[in-house]
């Protein structure tokens, strides 16, 4: 094998990890679905669902929000929180709770 072969292929596997880094990395943050929800007390958010997280934008009561949250155990649907704020969604519809306790429904 010459040298000019060999080095290519030292540099090659050098570079791998890297190239499968950026490939996961660019999985993860594409969003399965992102969806925006009225809901009752007159927010407006959207809600970007990924494998294990979503990210949730707008408004609450006046005050802008952007939280993402882990995926998280749920009976039925699907949930995400952080131990304090919270997003539970099944179907076309999701509860929200902002962590005060008072939860809101929400429907796309």
């Amino acid at each position: 094998m010459g040298k000019s072969v060999l080095l290519r292929y030292n540099i090659f596997l050098l570079l791998l990890p890297s190239f499968m880094v950026i490939s996961c990395n660019s999985e993860t943050t594409k969003a399965i679905s992102t969806v925006e929800y009225s809901c009752g007390n007159g927010s407006k958010l959207t809600v970007s669902y990924y494998k294990d997280s979503a990210v949730v934008k707008g408004s609450i009561n006046g005050i802008d929000v952007n939280w993402s949250l882990p995926q998280v155990e749920a009976a039925s649907g699907i949930r995400y929180s952080d131990g304090k704020l919270q997003v539970w969604s099944k179907g076309k519809s999701a509860q929200i709770d902002p962590g005060d306790g008072q939860g809101f429904e929400c429907s796309e």
